[in-house]
């Protein structure tokens, strides 16, 4: 678990992948894409956080268990464990649009 952000690090990690090039596999691709929208969305139905949240960790899963990468696979493991650790901190920045922590 990281010490930033919870959307900073998920942000960081897809960009990461992103610029290195990795386009092996279209579940990483495609999955990488759907993420950083959806993390980076306000809502302002607050009876929308637990869907928006379970959407993502299931993207996770996907991402994790069906990339054929190690960065992919890593990456889901990544939004998996930062999302169910820092649950509250990915509220607020759904509800505020900002977050809780200083940026990386």
């Amino acid at each position: 678990m990281s010490k930033g952000c919870v959307i900073e690090t998920i942000i960081n990690a897809i960009d990461e992948i992103d610029a290195g090039n990795c386009n092996i596999c279209s579940v990483c691709r495609e999955g990488r894409k759907w993420v950083k929208n959806l993390i980076t969305r306000k809502v302002s139905d607050t009876s929308e956080y637990s869907r928006y949240f379970n959407i993502l960790i299931e993207m996770g899963y996907y991402i994790m268990h069906l990339s054929d990468c190690e960065k992919g696979k890593a990456l889901g493991k990544l939004l998996v464990d930062e999302l169910n650790n820092k649950s509250q901190e990915y509220y607020y920045h759904l509800e505020t649009g900002q977050c809780r922590r200083q940026p990386l």
